[in-house]
């Protein structure tokens, strides 16, 4: 179950930030269909009065790529990018507190990869022009 959290939560950040090339699916998804993603909470709470309500504004404007280009604006802005690696990093966390009490064996090895690469994805590490940095 933590596996597919924190996996849920690096999907939801990348439909934001990434580019449909490295993807393979078109981004700004999930907020087409209205979806109320952590990203774009942390997005919410990390602004206050007007920004908050021109954000929320931009949220209806639904399959608008210049809205996603502006809310991608805001994540780059704040440090939205740091609080979902943190998230996610505590539910890999907890996974592996799970695993680590397992025998070793080739399938505690596989489990313990598969964390590692929940939150070393390539794609994760997309930059502000979609450049790979080291998070």
């Amino acid at each position: 179950m933590n596996f597919g959290i924190a996996f849920q939560i690096v999907d939801d950040y990348l439909d934001i930030i990434g580019e449909e090339k490295k993807m393979g699916k078109t981004p700004g998804q999930d907020i087409g269909v209205g979806e109320m993603t952590l990203p774009i909470l942390n997005l919410l709470e990390s602004v206050s009065g007007g920004e908050k309500k021109k954000l929320k504004r931009l949220l209806t404007l639904k399959n608008n790529k210049d809205a996603l280009r502006r809310i991608k604006s805001r994540i780059f802005n704040r440090d939205i990018k740091g609080e979902t690696i943190q998230t996610a990093s505590f539910y890999i966390d907890l996974a592996k507190e799970k695993i680590n009490k397992l025998s070793s064996s080739p399938y505690k090895e596989g489990l313990l990869n598969l964390a590692d690469f929940i939150m070393s994805n390539e794609a994760m590490s997309y930059g502000r022009k979609g450049q790979a940095r080291k998070i």
